[in-house]
């Protein structure tokens, strides 16, 4: 997993962002979760004006500012990251 995590956040810069991390992510984020791979979501919401650290760690601010995130995109507003939230976002 984190040779998947390395590749998505040190390629991103040479191709967009969807093509390299679609492919890289093998399940979904939720809450427990931890790694790049979260990090990466929460630098997105951050993007979106969520006020949260970008820390890794899926906890319960994050678990909020994906609900939110998904409510806003018309998803099902479940605050995991599944394939539906993960397209949309990136």
């Amino acid at each position: 997993p984190s040779a998947l995590r390395m590749s998505c956040q040190v390629q991103a810069s040479r191709r967009p962002l969807s093509q390299v991390c679609t492919s890289a992510t093998s399940g979904p984020e939720e809450p427990g979760s931890e790694g790049g791979t979260v990090r990466l979501v929460q630098q997105k919401l951050r993007g979106e004006g969520e006020t949260l650290t970008a820390d890794g760690k899926y906890g319960a601010k994050t678990t909020e500012a994906v609900r939110r995130y998904q409510k806003r995109n018309s998803l099902t507003a479940d605050g995991s990251v599944g394939s539906a939230t993960w397209e949309k976002m990136f």
